[in-house]
Formats: C-alpha cells, structure tokens, sequence
C-alpha cells in the first residue's frame, strides 16, 4: 500500500482561490457584469480562467492582477492620447494652444 501524507506534500504551496463565474461577477464587479458575460469573456479567451470539464472558473490572484493591469494600461492609453491630441492641435496652422 503506497502511503502518502498530503500535507507533507502540499507544503509551502499557496492555496489558490478559485470562484466559479457568479461569484467573480459579484466580488469584482459588484453585479455590474453577468456571469454570462464572464464566461463569455472567458470562451474568446478575454480573461484568465481555468477549465474543468465544462465548467468554467476564475483564479482570484489571476483576476485581481488582470483587471490591475487593465486598468493601469487604459489609464495610460488616455494620458497618451490626450498627448497626441494637444500636439495635433498645436501643429495646426493659426492655433495657439496655453499651457495651463
């Protein structure tokens, strides 16, 4: 009989927190998105998630720095854009723009 203590074996590995497409649809997005639109979003691979079978769930660590980096590359594509649109505008013959 082949005898195997788990927790020796599971040792100094983090659990990870896996949540079904309900429950990351009202954690993370406090009802603001379906749980249809999720797995949705997980079928053409817009998000992280891990398959079982058929069934579909979402690594919260893996969530959580998706939707961080998500956010902080929107935040930079305006700040860049808001670039590029005042220089435009200042390269067009009879306009002055004021630094403020």
């Amino acid at each position: 009989m082949l005898n195997i203590n788990a927790d020796e074996r599971l040792n100094g590995i983090p659990a990870r927190v896996l949540l079904t497409p309900e429950e990351a649809a009202k954690i993370f997005f406090g009802g603001g998105r379906s749980a249809a639109s999720l797995r949705r979003d997980a079928n053409k691979h817009r998000l992280p998630f891990i398959k079982f079978g058929r069934r579909i769930y979402f690594d919260a660590e893996s969530l959580q720095e998706f939707i961080k980096r998500a956010a902080d590359e929107s935040v930079r594509t305006i700040e860049t854009f808001s670039k590029k649109e005042s220089q435009n505008i200042s390269s067009v013959p009879g306009i002055t723009t004021i630094g403020i």
